[in-house]
């Protein structure tokens, strides 16, 4: 008979709706992590990123790198110039778009900037 002590413990299940789980699975898999180890990162270190691997850092800060120095700026910069000499007829629609693009490049750079933040705190 094996002894008491020397016994895994009992497996832990639990029941997810397909969307959680599958979110589960895919946060998961960012940190290359199984559902398994993510979990118990996640209960052991509240509040703590887990720790990526070498390199990864590196996507959001070229990200930022481009946002900044690239050429979505200038061509930005271009059609702003371009509408205030008047060569470039503004409609609403225009307008609108233009509108939709800076919000979501701005909204874009300031995930990059803060996922950069959250990555820098862990200890």
């Amino acid at each position: 008979m094996p002894d008491v002590a020397k016994r895994r413990p009992a497996p832990f299940s639990v029941r997810l709706r397909p969307e959680t789980e599958a979110r589960l699975k895919r946060d998961a898999t960012l940190f290359g992590l199984s559902a398994g180890g993510y979990l118990n990162w996640l209960i052991e270190n509240p509040g703590i990123a887990p720790p990526m691997q070498q390199g990864e850092l590196e996507i959001p800060a070229k990200i930022i790198a481009l946002l900044g120095e690239g050429r979505v700026s200038q061509n930005l910069n271009q059609i702003a110039r371009a509408c205030h000499l008047g060569v470039l007829p503004v409609s609403p629609e225009l307008e609108a778009e233009l509108f939709r693009i800076v919000a979501e490049l701005s909204a874009l750079f300031e995930e990059a900037r803060l996922f950069l933040k959250r990555r820098r705190r862990r200890p």
